[in-house]
């Protein structure tokens, strides 16, 4: 049986590979939501869950969190716990108006990774998919980056 203390080159793995994914599917995200933005404020509009007048700044809002999540995930670690805990309240908020539009029975792209309106439909795989990802959010805040022995932080990679 493993020991994640004593086998620390999978905590290692583990957290690059899960810093890696949560960057890439919130950078991806975000860019292509920064090239079209007046279709993801559409995308935003479909779920009803707004007023019509915050819809476009909400999405901008959205827009940037997603694109400095991912920045600050790959290149600031000493911020890197504030973006995990931005990115679980993205992910628990999106999967919210997912479930309540699924239960409403309304047929729509969820404004993940297209801008289209019939492009990647919403339906409880995206919730699954949500979940996962907090998994991965989770598991980076509970086991901590390295510190050597004087106390002192030495990163995602060690």
């Amino acid at each position: 049986m493993m020991n994640l203390k004593t086998d620390s080159i999978w905590v290692r793995y583990g957290r690059v590979v899960a810093i890696a994914i949560l960057a890439g599917v919130f950078g991806g995200s975000g860019l292509q939501k920064m090239v079209n933005p007046s279709g993801f404020s559409l995308s935003v509009f479909r779920y009803h869950l707004l007023p019509y007048d915050a819809v476009n700044a909400v999405s901008l809002w959205i827009t940037g969190v997603e694109l400095a999540c991912a920045f600050i995930l790959l290149f600031v670690s000493r911020l890197r716990a504030a973006a995990l805990w931005t990115i679980l309240g993205l992910l628990l908020v999106f999967s919210f108006g997912i479930g309540i539009n699924l239960l409403r029975g309304t047929t729509m792209a969820c404004g993940c990774f297209s801008t289209l309106p019939m492009a990647h439909l919403i339906g409880w795989l995206g919730v699954l998919k949500n979940v996962g990802l907090m998994m991965l959010a989770t598991y980076l805040l509970a086991v901590p980056a390295g510190f050597n022995s004087s106390g002192k932080f030495h990163g995602m990679w060690r």
